[in-house]
């Protein structure tokens, strides 16, 4: 402050302006603390009357699904914009609802899809690896009941016909293999007994020696077109059918703003708003 200068001129002097700022708050230091006060009781208590919310997820693995020469069909039905739209339907909600106990009303818009990428690989179809179906509500049953529903429905509409029967296919061919292998072993067995014989023949000894070496020949070609048939099958049921990944849901509490930390927030809000204020009716004639 200039001296000899009142502290309105010394307000009006652009030279002093940090110097009237602090005369304002040092004149009028209630406004800053009580703003202080206020703004800490605020932030905690919009915490601590906030209701606590528990949210459940379920993965889903969507189907991969690919045409007999092993070329990535694009499916729709995977995307996340479907699954999405499928577990927030009408129906799906009415069902996880139901079986969560709960009215159907309190679990709207409490529902959300994610789209996860693992990093294990590109995506053909759907543009996403894993999708994840969280349900949040103050009640951690109810949303892991709602969550396993809403799971188990994504599952069911995710099923495609056509990912069912190259499964199927792919069960019968190895049914064939096993019949097959089944019927070679009584003729096996009679070869062995054969040859086994006393006083056989040089000649039938060679025939049922040929015998024997064909039947082993188609057991070991039967035994590999088995084997990987079975590989197929598992690398089929793995991704052409979708399904659940890692389990039931299982809820746990969501972390948002500590009272502490919406304290200090408030406070440091109300301590900046009475500053401002201090210094606002400072400069008031």
């Amino acid at each position: 402050m200039v001296d000899g200068a009142s502290p309105k001129e010394a307000w009006s002097d652009p030279s002093q302006p940090f110097a009237s700022w602090w005369a304002a708050l040092v004149d009028r230091w209630w406004l800053p603390v009580a703003g202080l006060a206020l703004g800490l009781a605020v932030g905690v208590g919009l915490v601590v009357a906030r209701p606590t919310r528990y949210d459940a997820f379920v993965l889903v693995a969507p189907a991969d699904l690919f045409s007999p020469s092993g070329a990535p069909l694009d499916d729709y039905a995977s995307s996340l914009l479907a699954i999405g739209r499928d577990v927030t339907s009408a129906g799906a909600l009415e069902a996880a609802a139901a079986l969560a106990r709960i009215p159907v009303s309190e679990l709207r818009g409490h529902v959300t899809t994610q789209g996860l990428d693992t990093g294990l690989g590109k995506v053909a179809g759907r543009g996403t690896l894993l999708v994840k179906i969280t349900v949040g509500l103050p009640h951690p049953d109810a949303a892991e009941a709602a969550a396993d529903e809403l799971g188990r429905i994504a599952v069911e509409k995710l099923t495609s016909t056509y990912g069912t029967r190259s499964v199927g296919v792919i069960e019968q061919g190895i049914r064939g293999y096993q019949q097959q292998l089944s019927s070679l072993n009584p003729l096996q067995s009679d070869l062995r007994q054969a040859l086994a014989r006393p006083n056989l023949g040089p000649l039938m000894q060679i025939l049922l020696s040929g015998q024997a070496d064909s039947a082993a020949i188609q057991e070991d070609s039967l035994s590999a077109f088995l084997s990987a048939a079975q590989r197929q099958l598992s690398l089929a049921r793995a991704s052409e059918v979708p399904q659940l990944v890692g389990g039931r849901a299982r809820a746990e509490k969501a972390i948002g703003l500590s009272p502490r930390n919406a304290g200090s927030i408030g406070g440091f809000a109300g301590l900046l708003v009475g500053g401002v204020v201090a210094i606002r009716r400072r400069r008031q004639p």
